[in-house]
């Protein structure tokens, strides 16, 4: 198996409706990337592909924070979606899309990173609830876990607020 991993290119929109409509087995994640790709609030989309075919995807929004708190204000990301073709599930290719999109997310300075999903999954990348849990967001629960990438001093509570395009999806 030969995955590569790669910045999803202006061709590659229709490949990743597919994908994550696959995955979900519904349209409205494939509906809310394309909205937040249209209102530009995805700095990073990367997108998985074994042997030449489109199998995975992975997209990542900055979300600002009202903070309760004085102290420097956090880069924040959120991980919103993550998803491989149905046939290509177990594989490590999400696996394998977290760790590299990750390790950009550090190399460009981000402070935390925030996802809604399966703790046992999100957990294995070091996610974990209590580091989101100071955070209010719209889906707070014990499915919302974050990932500190840094260890500078940030504010340490507050709201986060989501792309404009998630209030449609919410």
């Amino acid at each position: 198996m030969n995955i590569g991993i790669r910045p999803v290119a202006a061709g590659d929109h229709r490949g990743v409706d597919t994908i994550l409509t696959g995955a979900f087995g519904r349209p409205e994640e494939a509906e809310l990337v394309q909205a937040l790709r249209v209102a530009g609030d995805l700095p990073l989309e990367l997108l998985a592909e074994r042997d030449g075919a489109a199998v995975g995807h992975i997209a990542f929004q900055d979300l600002g924070l009202r903070g309760d708190a004085p102290g420097p204000v956090p880069r924040i990301a959120s991980l919103a979606p993550l998803a491989v073709l149905p046939a290509a599930q177990g594989q490590g290719i999400g696996s394998a899309l977290v760790a590299e999109a990750l390790a950009i997310l550090a190399r460009r300075a981000v402070d935390l990173v925030v996802v809604l999903g399966e703790p046992a999954y999100y957990g294995r990348f070091g996610f974990r609830a209590d580091v989101a849990a100071p955070y209010r967001a719209p889906w707070s629960s014990r499915h919302f876990q974050g990932l500190r990438l840094s260890d500078r001093a940030i504010i340490p509570a507050g709201e986060l607020i989501y792309p404009a395009a998630f209030g449609a999806s919410a």
